[in-house]
């Protein structure tokens, strides 16, 4: 039997942004990051939380993180993703 092992590569800034798109998406259906993206962005109860919203709400986080000395690292392609 072969390995298949995924090609994992580390970034900084230049990662953040699609960091932040990949768990935007990983987030689109969970109830408790719902309920913060709308209470901290007014967002009205029962409205379509985007998936630019969800970018918008993690993008800066991802960016804070780098800058005080994280690391974003991507998986697969971006089929996963972590900051550490």
């Amino acid at each position: 039997m072969g390995s298949s092992a995924l090609e994992i590569t580390i970034g900084g800034e230049e990662y953040a942004e699609k960091l932040a798109e990949v768990i935007a998406a990983a987030f689109a259906n969970d109830p408790l990051n719902r309920y913060i993206i709308a209470h901290l962005h007014s967002v009205p109860n029962g409205a379509v939380i985007t998936q630019k919203q969800r970018v918008d709400h993690f993008l800066p986080g991802a960016r804070k993180k780098v800058g005080a000395g994280a690391q974003l690292v991507e998986a697969g392609n971006w089929a996963g993703a972590a900051l550490w």
